[in-house]
């Protein structure tokens, strides 16, 4: 099973049912029986225009090679459908322009087809094959500080299933984050249904009872993905989103994940610093545009 989470068919129907977001599949074939594809939607939007998004809603690659990734002649010849391909959906459709996400097995042949590459966005990536000991050892001083706070006044636990008490809480968290950011935020059916399809595994901090923070985390192949997390700022000082981290790295240590992926952050700021602290590579996220 690949990686990719966003290429699960689960995830893609749950973005059809709640976010009114219809993924396309597009096939090319080259140099015999090689065969890629490209998975995408149509977008329209009053801020960012008309647009074809691979994927939407995701950073990961929307292109899949089913037969594993082909060499360079091929990729040049396959970049080049892929090219008249999105020029003939920006005429029929009226697009301004295309955007690939995470296609980075193309790089090199995107970029000499004229496709515009920027890195507005890094993941921190945590290798846990060594395992959880050596993984904290890594982690920074004020981490492990912060952990020792954090043990004495909260508890963590991961329900396998929300209640919708529970389901409410994480909500209204996330939108007061969303809020404070300045940023649109997903429907609660999208989380709902996440968490109902068990893509979604929930892990929750409570101080005294009530939910004071909360990591929804992807489990996928050989990657564990923290997708979404946030707290309440009145427990700040309770240290739960370090708690949280902690807690989710042993876990996917001990069920045998190899990769910890913190998920997207833009460089610089709080969000940047804190978790360039857990001791994870920097990894940038490359988008590619075709005007």
């Amino acid at each position: 099973m690949p990686d990719n989470y966003a290429l699960d068919d689960r995830w893609l129907a749950v973005c059809a049912e709640t976010l009114s977001c219809r993924i396309s599949k597009k096939e090319f074939s080259f140099a015999g029986n090689g065969t890629a594809v490209l998975n995408y939607s149509v977008l329209l939007s009053p801020l960012f225009g008309r647009r074809l998004v691979s994927l939407p809603f995701s950073d990961e690659s929307g292109i899949l090679f089913p037969a594993g990734e082909p060499g360079r002649p091929e990729k040049a010849a396959l970049v080049k459908m892929l090219g008249a391909f999105l020029d003939k959906e920006a005429a029929g459709l009226k697009l301004g322009y295309a955007e690939l996400r995470g296609a980075d097995a193309l790089s090199d042949e995107l970029e000499q087809a004229g496709f515009i590459k920027t890195s507005p966005y890094c993941r921190f990536v945590l290798d846990l094959k060594p395992g959880y000991a050596a993984c904290r050892a890594s982690f920074g001083t004020n981490i492990l500080k912060n952990l020792s706070k954090a043990g004495k006044h909260l508890t963590i636990r991961s329900p396998q299933r929300c209640s919708p008490e529970e389901l409410s809480a994480i909500y209204a968290i996330y939108l007061r984050q969303m809020k404070k950011f300045g940023s649109p935020p997903l429907p609660r059916t999208y989380f709902a249904a996440m968490i109902r399809e068990n893509i979604y595994r929930p892990f929750l901090a409570e101080a005294g009872g009530r939910i004071a923070a909360f990591l929804l985390a992807i489990r996928r192949g050989r990657t564990f993905y923290t997708d979404l997390n946030a707290s309440l700022d009145e427990y700040d000082a309770l240290f739960p989103k370090v708690a949280l981290f902690n807690e989710t790295i042993e876990y996917a240590c001990q069920s045998g994940f190899e990769r910890y992926d913190m998920m997207r952050t833009r460089r610089g700021g709080g969000v940047y610093e804190h978790k360039r602290k857990w001791g994870g590579s920097e990894v940038p996220i490359k988008y590619y545009y075709k005007l």
